[in-house]
């Protein structure tokens, strides 16, 4: 017969052992977190939640960068957040997989994140990201032109979808997934200028699940009120000018000079 302390031990061994084996496969979280002591996840111009006091929790933060030729909103949520947008259990990657590793990349040099359960679903989240946005402009609705999806160190999965350009005018972007994530939560939504320059930030939810914003057109340069001149016209006749009025007295002064000297 054991001694009960020594089963006490083996129990114990028994249940940690059992905690770090369902802690490496349950690695799949469902929720973004901002944590104000540690580096940003974005850039600080673009972190929504930069000076907060505390850590915040959100479902996902959206970036649309409204560039010269296109349109390009990148997307981020927790992996078992995304994981749900395809009806899957972010908590059973395939079976008989290997487990996650980060390599390089060797033609960028940036961390590349391989996850059994990313790597299986990778093509359904390319497809998803289709249809997770409605994009209107002027009256118009938008057809993804292109969609690529990326796994990050810390598990989180960022969907980058490419739309043709946006015309000056009204531009709604309205979210279509509020329905699959539990009620309540809220995304961050910013749009940028071709600048980088913010145009509008809020959050979204399933009471509003779109944001609205005006897309600038290119600023106009007025033309010179009449009789006036530009002031590269006008610095030039002034030397003209300038350069006439001397001429005219070194003539002068020659004229006057006695003969002879």
């Amino acid at each position: 017969m054991s001694h009960p302390r020594q089963s006490a031990a083996q129990l114990t061994g028994i249940l940690a052992l059992g905690f770090l084996l369902a802690a490496a496969s349950a690695h799949a979280h469902d929720m973004l977190s901002f944590d104000p002591n540690a580096p940003p996840e974005f850039p600080q111009a673009l972190n929504p939640f930069a000076g907060s006091p505390e850590p915040v929790v959100i479902q996902g933060v959206a970036i649309a960068r409204l560039r010269p030729h296109d349109l390009e909103i990148d997307l981020t949520v927790a992996d078992g957040a995304a994981y749900k947008l395809l009806g899957a259990d972010p908590f059973q990657p395939p079976v008989g997989a290997d487990t996650a590793s980060v390599t390089a990349d060797s033609s960028s040099g940036l961390p590349v994140v391989h996850d059994p359960h990313f790597d299986a679903d990778k093509l359904l989240l390319v497809k998803r990201g289709e249809s997770l946005f409605r994009v209107e402009t002027n009256g118009q609705v938008l057809d993804p032109l292109a969609v690529a999806v990326d796994l990050t160190e810390s598990h989180d999965v960022v969907f980058h979808i490419t739309y043709p350009h946006v015309a000056p005018g009204p531009l709604r972007l309205g979210f279509t997934y509020f329905d699959q994530i539990p009620a309540g939560l809220k995304d961050v939504v910013t749009v940028l200028d071709s600048a980088e320059k913010t145009l509008a930030t809020t959050r979204v939810g399933a009471k509003t699940p779109f944001l609205d914003v005006e897309v600038p057109g290119p600023v106009a340069v007025l033309p010179a009120p009449a009789g006036s001149f530009p002031l590269g016209k006008t610095l030039a006749s002034l030397t003209g000018i300038v350069v006439g009025l001397v001429a005219l007295i070194f003539l002068l002064l020659r004229l006057r000079r006695p003969e002879g000297t």
